[in-house]
């Protein structure tokens, strides 16, 4: 009855939101990936050929070697247990099972995350602010996030005038390196290439909204059951999306100081997570995770090439949402006896916290958990605007220069990417599908794969075949230590003393030969001719069929 009540109250919010957000997102997803009118399969976007290759290859491999062998051996690392959060892999997984083609498992399932986003974004909003049009405001801010890029946009506007790029603007205006610019559009940088964020933010956003009800209401409207439950859902998020549980774990704590004398929700509350999270950590965490907590003061503005003070970074790459969020946040919510108050605050310690410290091995992922407190920070931001736009017409001239400044460089980017002319790039070409077909039809689904490290490798991302290693920018970033796997590649591609000796250690049943392998392993070719049947020819590689050691 609860929900039909607040779906009553609010349909023309959400029917709003739906048909705006809504469309956008039906128009986008498809273009993002799809097979060309010459087979290839090809990526709408940039951020789509760079990430979800890794994506496409743990879904498949997931498809034909089976969930156990997955986790007990990494797509990407042959050996080591799965460590990625691998839910909404899973998902597309199931979905090429049944028949679906791999765009359509990707792009259907992005597609129902986006809508229940908008749910879910929105039920969160309700606890900031009753005035829906605060929260549909806050929410396009936050899918419009982007700093002062639109300036160069003017300027190559100035430079030349012409309807082409008016209409379809030549290059990205929130990712722009080469002046200081990374941040990148909310969508275009985190929720379209970022798989697991999608939905990772659908279920947090839906966690953050119960737990900041029961601090709102001191816990009198909660029952223990219902914490034990919120618990479990999670702790289910480790599975899901870890940046997304490490902000809640942030704010959970925060609040727990906060209202310490209700320790037993929070214990039962806890109990709910450790009961689903805890398995992750145990079963899921590769033992080549070590202590990469570092000092970085000031975050990317800390970089030695950068040479830029603190406040400049952020005033380009956020605009002037960052002054509007303190004057609102000093004028609306300067009273700590407000929860409202208190939740925002605590959002300004991770931001605090993400600008000190970093989480992860690869810096930059300290923006996942600061685009949360970009999402919670858009709720002052919006209420300050709304109070502009009730004064006379000054003030709703104000609001239309706040609102073109804060979103102008998003919407270009988000214009942009719609035309697929300009933006796509082929992921894999048809020749290599044809041969990866090859490679299912002949090959045990769990026969071990040596092959480059390239990221777009046919091998993992389309026959689901385990490999001894995939790209090394990945393996980096999520903390594994392949120093010795890789010299072992080395040896073995170049055919020296101990070359059919690691072969036989590592189990390896057939070796992919193709440029980028002499490029990167300068692979000695003549080696396997002499020594193994060539089993496969490829018209882009050669495959080699390793017996008889």
């Amino acid at each position: 009855m609860k929900i039909k009540n607040f779906l009553y109250q609010n349909y023309k919010a959400l029917i709003f939101l739906f048909a705006t957000w809504g469309v956008y997102f039906l128009i986008l997803w498809p273009k993002m990936l799809y097979y060309d009118k010459n087979g290839n399969l090809t990526s709408g976007w940039r951020n789509i050929w760079a990430d979800w290759a890794m994506h496409i290859g743990q879904a498949n491999a997931f498809v034909y070697q089976g969930i156990l062998p997955v986790f007990e051996h990494n797509p990407l690392i042959w050996g080591k247990t799965l460590s990625y959060p691998f839910v909404v892999n899973l998902i597309s997984a199931f979905l090429i099972k049944i028949g679906l083609s791999i765009p359509q498992a990707f792009i259907l399932p992005s597609i129902l995350f986006s809508f229940l986003l908008l749910l879910s974004l929105f039920v969160l909003g309700k606890i900031f602010t009753r005035n829906n049009k605060e929260i549909i405001l806050a929410i396009t801010l936050f899918f419009t996030s982007g700093g002062l890029g639109f300036y160069y946009f003017l300027l190559d506007l100035q430079k030349n005038f012409t309807w082409k790029t008016l209409i379809s603007p030549p290059q990205e205006y929130t990712h722009l390196k080469n002046l200081d610019i990374y941040w990148t559009n909310t969508f275009l940088a985190f929720l379209i290439p970022q798989r697991a964020f999608l939905l990772g933010m659908v279920l947090g956003g839906l966690v953050l909204a119960f737990i900041f009800w029961q601090f709102k209401t001191d816990f009198k409207k909660g029952k223990l059951w219902q914490l034990f439950l919120a618990g479990t859902l999670t702790g289910f998020i480790a599975y899901v999306h870890n940046h997304t549980l490490i902000t809640i774990f942030f704010i959970c704590n925060y609040l727990f100081l906060l209202t310490i004398k209700h320790y037993k929700y929070w214990l039962i509350f806890a109990l709910g997570v450790a009961i689903t999270a805890l398995p992750f950590f145990l079963f899921f965490s590769s033992p080549d995770f070590g202590n990469y907590l570092y000092l970085l003061p000031g975050w990317l503005a800390n970089k030695k090439e950068l040479n830029l003070p603190f406040y400049l970074f952020w005033l380009e790459n956020w605009g002037i949402f960052l002054p509007l969020f303190l004057i609102s946040f000093l004028t609306n919510y300067f009273d700590w006896k407000s929860k409202i108050s208190q939740i925002i605050f605590g959002f300004v310690l991770i931001f605090i916290l993400t600008n000190i410290l970093v989480f992860q091995p690869y810096g930059w992922d300290n923006a996942k958990i600061m685009l949360w407190c970009y999402f919670i920070f858009s709720f002052p931001v919006a209420k300050l605007i709304c109070q502009f736009w009730q004064k006379q017409w000054a003030g709703k001239f104000l609001t239309i220069i706040l609102i073109f400044i804060l979103t102008f460089s998003s919407v270009l980017d988000l214009a942009r990417v719609l035309d697929t002319k300009k933006n796509s790039f082929v992921m894999i070409n048809k020749l290599d599908i044809d041969t990866a077909v090859e490679v299912k039809a002949k090959t045990d689904p769990h026969a071990l794969f040596l092959t480059n490290d390239y990221h777009l490798n046919f091998v993992s991302m389309l026959t689901g075949r385990p490999i001894v290693m995939g790209y090394r920018g990945w393996l980096w970033s999520y903390g594994y230590n392949y120093a010795e796997l890789e010299e072992d590649i080395k040896t073995i591609y170049q055919g020296k003393l101990k070359a059919k000796e690691l072969l036989k250690k590592y189990g390896i049943q057939y070796v992919v030969i193709d440029e980028t392998t002499k490029i990167n392993y300068k692979s000695n070719e003549k080696f396997f001719k002499d020594n193994f049947e060539l089993f496969i020819q490829g018209a882009n590689c050669r495959i080699y069929k390793i017996e008889n050691l």
